[in-house]
């Protein structure tokens, strides 16, 4: 069995040049917030989780990063609170509101635009010279909205308006109406009819509107017998046809068995609750959206797993929405409705941006910006490199495996139903011509959740499952040892699940204290952190049987920790808090723990993942920023450390490093970061360079499922950019048998049916060739 390293996913294509970098393309980045014309030409989004504020002139064939364009701030942390808006047909005025600072100080702030894009300001600081001081001016939830013939502008508990051009304002107090504002609606073509919404106690809350343009405001729900809970919010509110408006809401009691939407058909005067037929159990609806031209069409989906969702009778009953959008279930991020062309978009986390041309009844994907999978999750991030290749993924991207020099991904087929089940994705291992990878699924109508074992024993040209017969584990881990590779698993914090023949069977272990679900491995121990005042590190030597705890010395500092255990001889290294500590065992009586150097910088403690970079030429400690693109170094083993500053290919700001692991057997040291993958060759030849200068992982992949198969094949493969594609297959003699696709594709994924009904039983070569490169996969047809 090959040696087996817990590390990261990615690959290259070697040679590229800055002004030509693609990031990855191993499935899809998740836009968050979206503003467009009514052509659908021009679209401006902004990428989940940092990833960067992005604009489109041409529908998404090329797409230009503009975050330098609307501040000056050397960091941009993107956070709205609202959706971008735009005015006009031609969406000339658009306007954002954003996080941004130095990772210390980071204020929301409001930025227009008046000429598409180009150039970007701000009346924020205006507007507070006119705000009272009796009014409540917290700069936290601060929508603007820009008409042909005034301004409208909101903060804490204030409603500004100004009628020439932002040079005054007026402001009105609406603090006793509400309990903190989440969003507002308005109808561009109505503009004195407005709504504000958020959260509600059970006097005060819910949402509160205004005719007249701003001056005065009322309350108009009466949330508590509404809904008969009297603490919650309204997450979403939009407006329908005619006098119709919709809202949906949410409290901490859960969404059932309550109804998650609100209508009103006189304006907001009077209000109803509507039902939830055909919605499964773990339906999430923290979104809605109406379809004005198709009266009774709504919209709704959640930050769930469970898709989207559409009423036609006014939300009085629901189905799954596909016609055309992904099959597998994934969370919705926002809709967005153009009010000029009645264009509906939705934008998917990591599925990308859908558009609709008539009114929701056929839905197409939209060429996204040219980088890869947003990361979201301190806790399920999962790289895995091995002698024998790489494995990436993590919760909802699918998951991805490239062999060998790790320089072509492919997908690793789904298991299940897609229209019925959510799936968790754990990489697990890969090792040895086997790649093995952990897929807990749940149930939308059941939410009965399982564990299975995808493994494939011919580098991917086939998969098989393995059903573990439990719940299964919210954080999955694999322990090489001498007989073999063993799996642990944890499923609540309180127990660990443990299995000697790859999950076929397991042994359930109860513990006496509870974690946070968390596990790392350094050698054959396992490690975790327990919850409580009283923090230790906690060591087991027999895969969670038993465990002991090595008395750290400063427990308080262990909150937050997610970073993995170190080790480098036999001293442990640990990062807790701002520090790295080092624990030196003295034999059966316990350990020595010393402080060794503090893991921050002058823009603030960022420290997120690091790795030991070992190689003849040198070895070093490598440590990654969660916030910023900067990594930190230690020459002596964690007693100091410095800052280590890089440059992105393409000079593309917002990347965050959220993850890194050194790959002994490429020589390389991987990032990933919300922006997709990138590598550096040879690290150690990089030190004391003052920029380290990586390169983008890069994909074009094929696949072709099932494999070997019998008659007939799917046959998958993706693109980072728009380009000319043939898929053809060929038989032993090299003789083309057929011609799959021939001609122009768009970035992203795509979808061909082989059908071998016609053909002899034996080998086949499917072929893709674009104008960059050309990938083959081996076929095996099975009569």
């Amino acid at each position: 069995m090959r040696s087996i390293v817990l590390i990261t996913l990615a690959s290259l294509l070697l040679g590229i040049v800055h002004a030509e970098w693609q990031p990855s393309i191993h499935g899809t980045p998740s836009p968050a917030f979206i503003s467009s014309d009514s052509s659908g030409n021009r679209i401006m989004v902004n990428m989940y989780n940092k990833a960067g504020i992005w604009l489109t002139n041409d529908s998404g064939l090329n797409w230009t990063q503009i975050n330098d364009r609307i501040t000056e701030e050397p960091v941009i942390l993107q956070v709205p609170f609202c959706d971008f808006v735009s005015v006009g047909a031609a969406a000339d005025t658009m306007i954002i509101n954003i996080h941004h600072g130095d990772g210390q100080s980071m204020p929301s702030q409001q930025f227009h635009t008046l000429d598409g894009g180009i150039t970007w300001s701000s009346f924020q600081d205006i507007v507070t010279e006119f705000w009272p001081d009796s009014i409540e001016n917290m700069i936290f939830w601060d929508p603007a909205i820009v008409l042909s013939d005034r301004i409208y502008y909101s903060r804490e508990d204030g409603f500004a308006i100004s009628y020439d051009d932002g040079q005054t304002w007026d402001v009105i107090d609406v603090g006793p109406l509400h309990q903190g504002l989440n969003g507002a609606t308005f109808d561009e073509h109505d503009p004195d009819v407005i709504f504000m919404y958020g959260s509600w106690s059970p006097v005060e809350g819910g949402v509160i509107g205004s005719y007249d343009g701003g001056w005065t405001w009322s309350l108009l729900t009466d949330m508590v017998d509404l809904t008969g809970v009297d603490d919650g919010f309204i997450t979403d509110l939009c407006r329908g046809h005619d006098d119709h408006v919709y809202a949906a809401t949410a409290w901490s009691a859960g969404y059932f068995p309550y109804s998650p939407f609100l209508h009103s058909s006189d304006l907001g005067a009077t209000w109803e609750s509507l039902g939830s037929e055909g919605f499964p159990a773990g339906m999430n609806t923290m979104q809605i959206q109406a379809v004005p031209e198709v009266p009774g069409r709504l919209l709704t989906g959640g930050h769930w797993e469970t898709g989207v969702w559409e009423s036609e009778d006014g939300g009085q009953t629901w189905h799954r929405l596909l016609r055309g959008l992904p099959e597998r279930p994934t969370p919705i991020e926002t809709f967005y409705r153009n009010p000029h062309s009645g264009h509906i978009y939705i934008c998917l986390i990591n599925m990308g941006l859908w558009r609709s041309t008539d009114f929701g009844e056929t839905w197409h994907q939209v060429p996204s910006p040219p980088i890869g999978i947003s990361i979201d999750s301190y806790y399920d991030l999962a790289l895995i490199a091995a002698e024998g290749g790489v494995l990436n993924g993590y919760r909802g991207t699918g998951l991805f495996y490239a062999i060998d020099d790790a320089t072509v991904f492919q997908p690793i087929p789904e298991f299940g139903n897609h229209q019925d089940l959510e799936a968790w994705r754990y990489p697990v291992n890969f090792t040895d011509e086997m790649l093995l990878t952990s897929v807990r699924t749940r149930d939308l109508w059941t939410l009965e959740r399982e564990q299975i074992i995808v493994y494939s024993e011919d580098d991917g040209s086939s998969w098989e499952q393995i059903d573990c017969g439990f719940e299964g584990a919210f954080n999955l881990t694999s322990v090489e040892t001498d007989l073999g590779l063993v799996l642990v698993g944890c499923a609540d914090g309180a127990s660990v699940d443990v299995s000697f023949d790859l999950g076929v069977t397991w042994q359930h272990h109860d513990l006496d204290f509870t974690f946070p679900y968390s596990l790392m491995t350094a050698g054959t121990d396992l490690y975790t952190v327990p919850y409580g005042d009283q923090a230790d590190l906690m060591r087991s030597s027999d895969f969670g049987e038993t465990w002991e705890g090595l008395g750290f010395p400063e427990p308080d500092d262990f909150y937050g920790m997610v970073s993995p255990i170190l080790a480098i001889g036999d001293t442990l290294l640990v990062r807790a808090g701002e520090s790295c500590w080092s624990y030196l065992p003295i034999g059966e009586l316990g350990g020595i723990w010393q402080q060794r150097g503090e893991i921050h910088s002058h823009i603030g403690t960022v420290f997120f993942d690091w790795d030991v970079v070992s190689t003849p030429a040198d070895t070093f400690l490598v440590g990654s920023s969660r916030i910023f693109t900067v990594l930190f170094t230690s020459h002596d083993n964690g007693w100091t450390w410095e800052e280590q500053y890089l440059e992105m290919p393409g000079f593309y700001q917002g990347e965050v490093v959220t993850e890194l692991e050194y790959d002994p057997w490429r020589d390389r040291l991987w990032l990933n970061t919300n922006m997709g993958l990138m590598y550096l060759d040879h690290p150690t030849t990089a030190v004391g360079e003052d920029v380290w200068v990586f390169q983008p992982a890069t994909y074009t992949t094929l696949t072709a499922y099932p494999n070997p198969f019998n008659s007939a094949t799917t046959v998958r493969y993706s693109l980072t950019r728009p380009g000319d594609v043939r898929v053809r297959v060929f038989d032993l003699l090299g003789r083309e048998v057929a011609t799959l696709h021939d001609g122009l594709s768009m970035p992203g994924d795509h979808m061909l049916m082989f059908d071998a009904s016609a053909l002899s039983s034996g080998t086949y070569f499917l072929q893709l060739d674009t104008n960059e490169q050309t990938h083959t996969r081996k076929l095996m047809l099975v009569k």
